[in-house]
């Protein structure tokens, strides 16, 4: 059987796996052990609200989970990054206020060494944001092609040194400039918590302002802590100058979370991802 769907009560899967290329569980209440099914390629969990030992799911090559509550030993990416961060805070009076609904979205990714890894990202569920009470600004501008054939024009004609930076979880460094206030998922709180509300001091992935909120920030940290110098045909383009002799020294090009910094020193790159 090439493909098998398999729903509620599902006392054992004590079955022949061995020859499926595809395998979707529905809705089923607990699942112990998936080593049964770790040598089918492409896997779907649907709202099962319990799964053990997930990891052993490590040779899918396609594992997709929707809806499902309590997954044990999985890497919930962000978390300990966003209390670090600062990024919302408890609230206990919400009285008048808008609380969004909150979720977890969970994917499949490999490492540089290809192994894989399970991950979990909590996520604001932004369709549920209204224009002009939780947010007003949405747009976030990238560079474009004509943009980004100048810059690296330039600095090959200067023999610059080039680097690509990905800035992880950019989207996280944002600040709210509205009231945002989230539902914690049940996946993080402890059986019988009763619901626990957030404000979001930082705006977060799913928010309907977060790539806004993004390039805000970044404008603000490379403009007026790092004296670079926002190009007006292009607001994805900053220069850096030399102040003795005003000789354009390093370029940088925006594109959502991925910088294309260029500099004549190499050790100014470095000093750049310090900074």
């Amino acid at each position: 059987i090439p493909t098998m769907m398999l729903f509620e009560p599902l006392p054992s899967l004590a079955l022949n796996f061995q020859h499926m290329q595809e395998l979707i569980l529905d809705h089923c209440d607990t699942i112990d052990d998936l080593s049964a099914i770790s040598t089918i390629p492409v896997v779907s969990l649907n709202c099962c609200d319990k799964i053990e030992n997930i990891n052993s799911l490590h040779s899918v090559q396609k594992l997709t989970l929707l809806g499902c509550e309590r997954i044990s030993k999985i890497d919930f990416l962000q978390l300990n990054q966003l209390k670090e961060m600062g990024t919302f805070e408890l609230v206990n009076d919400v009285k008048g206020k808008r609380v969004a609904k909150m979720k977890f979205v969970f994917q499949v990714s490999y490492d540089n060494a290809m192994n894989i890894k399970y991950k979990a990202r909590l996520v604001l569920c932004g369709y549920s944001q209204i224009f002009g009470i939780d947010y007003k600004e949405t747009f976030s501008p990238t560079i474009s092609r004509d943009s980004l054939i100048i810059v690296l024009f330039v600095a090959i004609k200067r023999n610059f040194f080039f680097e690509l930076i990905d800035i992880k979880g950019a989207f996280l460094e944002g600040y709210n400039h509205h009231d945002v206030y989230g539902e914690l998922p049940k996946d993080i709180l402890p059986n019988g918590t009763p619901r626990k509300v957030v404000k979001l001091i930082k705006s977060l992935y799913g928010e309907k302002q977060a790539a806004y909120e993004w390039h805000q920030h970044l404008v603000e940290i490379l403009c007026k802590k790092m004296n670079w110098t926002q190009l007006e045909y292009d607001a994805c383009i900053f220069i850096k100058r030399d102040s003795s002799t005003n000789e354009i020294i390093m370029t940088l090009g925006v594109h959502v979370d991925d910088i294309l910094i260029s500099s004549k020193e190499e050790k100014d790159l470095e000093n750049f991802k310090e900074e």
